[in-house]
This record gives structure tokens, sequence and C-alpha cells, in this order.
């Protein structure tokens, strides 16, 4: 099984203007006055901005707007447009977005998974340069929203309730299918010196920092523990450490088994999600 198809992909400032029609929608506010309805003038200031700095010189905010309204999630009011829900029990767009706007929002926990694939710095030419990104689970009891980031700012949107769906999302973002059980004993590298790291950890096709983030006041009992994790994986093995480094920046590896990875990912998702049954009400129920 693999992890949740993205539904939707989009830039920051189209994400921050749905995040801030949800956030007025869910405090039942009115689309601020604006003195240019129109939408005209696309600098200067931007009356219709309300939590998004206040103004837009480069018309950032006002051209997501279009394009929002012109792929049919943001009305003429700057309203999210209402979902729908087929008899399938599928979702429309509208209503996707709005379900992980929901999720995002209300998450009781986030894994962020910040990876470093491809030739680490100073190993290989400059066009093969590593690729920066990050995968972050917002987890409810009732599901998931996947969230991709890329090095541009796009935001790529998937919802899933299935608890292997979830936690293979992480495996799938994180664990080269070429990657090894690490061998041997723990070893010390230097964070600050990236080829040191990769001749130490058998040179690694990805670097990546997993972190498990919990609101204050959500780590009862059963939940997840705020955690941060540094691995490394490759052919040469997988290592696994505190991001935690002294002040030159050391921090030790430990060797583990390829399987590491997926077996931590389906603990902190178990922990989270419940076995909804079918109509379950809730935030994936909307």
């Amino acid at each position: 099984m693999s992890g949740p198809h993205p539904f939707v992909t989009l830039t920051d400032s189209e994400l921050a203007v749905l995040e801030e029609a949800h956030l007025r929608e869910l405090a039942g506010e009115p689309e601020p006055d604006a003195t240019d309805p129109g939408g005209a003038d696309l600098g200067g200031t931007d009356p219709d901005v309300a939590d998004l700095g206040g103004t837009d010189p480069d018309g950032a905010f006002e051209h997501a707007r279009r394009t929002l309204r012109a792929g049919g999630l943001l009305t003429a009011d700057g309203d999210l447009v209402p979902g729908d829900v087929a008899e399938d029990g599928a979702p429309d767009l509208p209503a996707a977005v709005g379900l992980a706007l929901d999720v995002r929002l209300s998450a009781d926990v986030r894994v962020v998974a910040s990876r470093l694939v491809g030739p680490l710095l100073g190993v290989g030419p400059q066009e093969h340069r590593p690729v920066r990104s990050t995968r972050v689970l917002h987890l409810v009891t009732q599901g998931a929203c996947v969230e991709d980031l890329d090095e541009e700012g796009l935001h790529s949107l998937a919802l899933t309730t299935d608890q292997e769906q979830a936690a293979r999302s992480l495996e799938e973002a994180l664990l080269p299918p070429d990657a090894a059980d690490g061998r041997g004993g723990p070893v010390q590298v230097d964070t600050t010196r990236i080829e040191h790291l990769a001749e130490a950890l058998g040179r690694p096709t990805v670097l990546a920092e997993l972190a498990v983030l919990v609101p204050e006041g959500g780590d009862g009992p059963g939940a997840p523990a705020a955690t941060g994790v540094l691995l490394a994986m490759g052919p040469g093995g997988c290592w696994a450490g505190p991001t935690a480094v002294d002040e030159d920046g050391r921090t030790t590896l430990h060797p583990v088994p390829r399987t590491w990875l997926g077996d931590r990912a389906r603990l902190t998702v178990d922990a989270v999600l419940g076995t909804a049954a079918d109509g379950a009400e809730g935030t994936m129920a909307r």
C-alpha cells in the first residue's frame, strides 16, 4: 500500500488566502470591506488582506485570489466555496480543501520530515546539488492531511483516514529504495562538515530530520512524545541519532535496521489515529 496521492497543489500565497478565509468562516466574520471590490489595482495597498500582512506590494495575494476564484475554490466575495460530497462519499475539490484546512488547523500532532536528497554538498558537480523538501503529517483522531512543501514554496495536499497509508507516507518520503541496514557501532559525526558526515556514514543518499510536534497540553496518556531525530540513509546503511548537537556541532548516530523508520512512523500514527467507523462524526467527516 502506498501513501495518499495529492488532490491539489497550492502556492504559498494561495494557501495563505485560503487559511485566512477559513479562519473568518470559523469565526463567523464577513469579508473585510474593500475600496476596490473589482480588484483592478494589483499593486499598493490591498484592503482585502486581513491577516496577510496588511499590504500586498507585489500583488501576490490578489493574484492568488484570482487564481483561486478561477479554480472554483474562492467566491467573488473572498469566501471559501462550499463543498459537496457525492453519494459514494467522495468530496469534491472545495470539500476536500475544506477538510484539509480543518485538519491542518486542529491537528493533535504534527510529524515534520525535512529531507536533503541526492549527492551531498561537496560530492559531485553543482548541477547535481541535493534537493530539499519537507513532508508534514497533520494528524487528528479521524485521519491525516499529508502536506508536501518543495523548494519553490508549492504545497501539495492529500487526505487519508487509513493509518497504514499515513505511516507509509513518511517512509516513502524519507527511505531510499536502496537503503540497507546499519552495521557496526555508533559513529560521532560533525554536522557542520557534510563531506565528513557523508564519508563516516557510507555516503547516504538521504539526510533527514524527523520531528514530532505536540501542542501544549497535548502530551496526555497515550499521546506520542515530542521528539527530534537526525537520520542518514542509503546503500551504506541507516543511522539515527538526536538532533541536539554539542558546541562543536557534533552528535552521535547509531546504526538501525532499514525498517526502523517505518516502525517508528506506525507507532506515532497509531497513537493518534483511532479506527473510525464508517460515517463517524468529526473533522474528517465534514
